[in-house]
């Protein structure tokens, strides 16, 4: 597992992503507990996660994520909308970013 600043560094410099997408093996479910809306992760990073989404939220709103892993395990993440735009057409699905909360409880 590679620390924070690794990841950083391996993100490159160019664009404006922080940290380098981690790849999602199997399917991984997030569960917005502040809206009820059921959304799979598409990838996730130290710094967020992009979800598919059948309803949009907009940007800026904080929410609580559950994210389920395939072992049963369950966390509660904090995270705030970053954008959100349709996949193909104006009314969704759409694809979400979410920045992830920098509180202990998110970062574990």
């Amino acid at each position: 597992m590679m620390t924070r600043e690794e990841a950083r560094r391996s993100a490159g410099a160019g664009g404006r992503r922080r940290f380098p997408r981690l790849e999602i093996d199997g399917t991984l479910v997030a569960r917005d507990l502040t809206s009820g809306l059921l959304m799979e992760v598409r990838d996730i990073s130290f710094g967020g996660l992009q979800v598919i989404s059948a309803v949009a939220i907009a940007p800026g709103h904080e929410h609580v994520l559950r994210v389920a892993l395939p072992v049963g395990e369950a966390h509660d993440l904090r995270a705030t909308t970053i954008h959100c735009r349709p996949i193909a057409r104006a009314t969704g699905p759409y694809v979400i970013g979410w920045q992830l909360a920098p509180d202990i409880p998110t970062a574990r």
